[in-house]
Order: structure tokens, then C-alpha cells, then sequence
């Protein structure tokens, strides 16, 4: 899944109608980065581990670096969005491929808004969540990308109901191998079906590279 949500090291980054991407591996550290701006934040970092792909961080503040959001997840890596490895076969009808399941117990997590203070936080929770990985489709986005390419869809759902149902926010994620995160999508659950609210689509290879700025942590 790696290969899936990171854009290959081109020397380029995704841009389109929505917030741009540059993807940031930091193998050193297991985490990647997509940053949201040129000047190296906000951002959305991944952890990773043999097995699994973590949410970990994600911003607060578009302005200040020293702000966002910490999951802590029950091991301290964040949230597990994704096993590292989901096999599905090619041209098959799209199908759910992995489920993940956290209880509320595993979803707490630290909001970091005073600012210029990277240590100040207080603590909030997403209740019960859960992330599905959904594919493969094959989708035209327009653009600079090919048209009718192979897809994979991650869904990350939380404030559900101890059955893991009714989740009150659902996010999709459009990945694309080469490009990797093309789109998102927002969605809220409103009388049972959910219903967009805001899409980001990244589908033009734009030249450029960039770094991450990031003060509170290695």
C-alpha cells in the first residue's frame, strides 16, 4: 500500500483544483509525509511498520508548524489505517479488500493549538472508527493523469456506533500507483446516507519538490 499512497520520487508533486501534495519519505524515522503548502506545512503524516500503515499526525493551525493533532493509537504510531500489504486481483469488480476496526479505547488523541508551543495539549477522542480499503476501480480523473487507470479507494470513518456502524464522518482517499493520493473526498452522514461535502482533487503533475518543516518533532 506504500506504493499506493506515496508518488513515485520524480522531482514533482500533484496539484489540480483542490490542495495541493508533496509526498516526503523519511525512511529513517518510518514515516512519510504529505505536505499541504510550498512552505513545507501543514501536512498529514503516515507511520509505518512491517505491517501496517498509521495516521499520526495531522495539522491544526495552516500558519503555525508548532500546532497539530497527535493520534496515539494503542502503541503511540497513531491509528491503523491499512495493512502494508492488501492483495486483490486485476479487473475483478471492486470489492471491499481490508477492514480495520478501533475501538474508542485505541482512538484518543492530542490537540497541540497553543501557539508557538509545541509541549501544551489537551486530549480528545473520535470514539469508535474504523478504515476500509475498497477496489480496484478504474477511473478517468482528467488532468495529466491516464485515463482508465487502476484505483484503490481508503476509507477512514469515525464517530460510529459501538456496532461500528453509523459513522458520522466518512474521508475517501482515491489512490493511484505512481501518483499516489489524486483525491479526497469528505462526506457527513445525514438521515443514513452520506452526503459530500467537500472534494480535493490533485490530478496534474506539477515540477517541484519540497521539505517538511516540522519544529516539535526528529
Amino acid at each position: 500500500m506504500m506504493d499506493w499512497m506515496t508518488m513515485d520520487p520524480f522531482g514533482s508533486h500533484m496539484t489540480g483544483s483542490g490542495t495541493p501534495i508533496w509526498t516526503v519519505m523519511d525512511s529513517a524515522q518510518n514515516n512519510f509525509y504529505w505536505i499541504k503548502n510550498a512552505q513545507g506545512y501543514p501536512w498529514d503524516v503516515k507511520k509505518y511498520d512491517a505491517n501496517l500503515i498509521y495516521d499520526w499526525v495531522t495539522e491544526v493551525s495552516w500558519t503555525d508548524p508548532r500546532n497539530f493533532k497527535k493520534h496515539l493509537g494503542s502503541n503511540g504510531m497513531g491509528y491503523p489505517l491499512t495493512p502494508r500489504f492488501v492483495p486483490y486481483t486485476i479487473g475483478a469488480a471492486a470489492s471491499m479488500l481490508s477492514q480495520i476496526k478501533i475501538p474508542s479505547s485505541s482512538t484518543n488523541f492530542e490537540i497541540h493549538d497553543t501557539p508557538g508551543n509545541c509541549s501544551a495539549y489537551h486530549k480528545s477522542n473520535l470514539g469508535f472508527a474504523k478504515t476500509e480499503v475498497w477496489g480496484p476501480y478504474y477511473e478517468s480523473l482528467g488532468g495529466g493523469l491516464p485515463p482508465n487507470t487502476e484505483t484503490l479507494h481508503l476509507h477512514w470513518m469515525w464517530s460510529c456506533d459501538s456496532s461500528y456502524r453509523n459513522c458520522k464522518t466518512k474521508e475517501v482517499y482515491t489512490l493511484m500507483q505512481v501518483y499516489g493520493n489524486v483525491r479526497w473526498q469528505n462526506y457527513k452522514l445525514s438521515n443514513g446516507q452520506y452526503v459530500l461535502q467537500q472534494t480535493s482533487l490533485r490530478n496534474v503533475v506539477t515540477s517541484g519538490t519540497n521539505t517538511p518543516v516540522h519544529p516539535c518533532w526528529k
